[in-house]
């Protein structure tokens, strides 16, 4: 089996419920890739549990990976499957530089599931203005 049918086996374990699997497979390989990372995440993001997401990633940054739009997207929504608010607002805050607006859709996503509207409204006003900074800047130096 090559290195990229790997996170098509760990991805099918995790739509069968096999998250388990899927973890141990991902474990057992030599050196692991952001494919098979983010793969993983999603299985255990399907069967709710975000604490072993959480400690993937931490895996994942100790195998010198980065995590990219996608690993942070999993991990928002496994918190929102667990109906985890504050950690999803933990990791989104913890992105950096993965932000794009597929982070950020997860991470509103799993406020309004969790019926944090207020933190919902706010989170949404800081991305607007934030955005509107981007603009401004691209104006003044042009």
């Amino acid at each position: 089996m090559t290195t990229k049918q790997w996170p098509r086996l760990i991805r099918d374990y995790g739509q069968q419920s096999r998250w388990r699997d899927a973890v141990n497979l991902l474990l057992d390989l030599e050196a692991p890739d952001v494919f098979a990372y983010s793969a993983a995440i999603g299985a255990v993001g399907r069967a709710k549990q975000w604490l072993c997401a959480v400690a993937l990633l931490q895996d994942l940054r100790q195998y010198g990976l980065l995590p990219d739009a996608f690993i942070w997207s999993g991990l928002l929504s496994a918190c929102e499957r667990g109906r985890q608010w504050t950690a999803s607002l933990a990791l989104y805050h913890s992105a950096g530089r993965g932000l794009n607006a597929v982070v950020a859709n997860s991470a509103l996503g799993g406020l309004s599931a969790c019926g944090q509207w207020l933190g919902t409204l706010d989170m949404f006003q800081s991305l607007a203005a934030a955005r509107e900074m981007m603009e401004l800047g691209k104006h003044l130096f042009i």
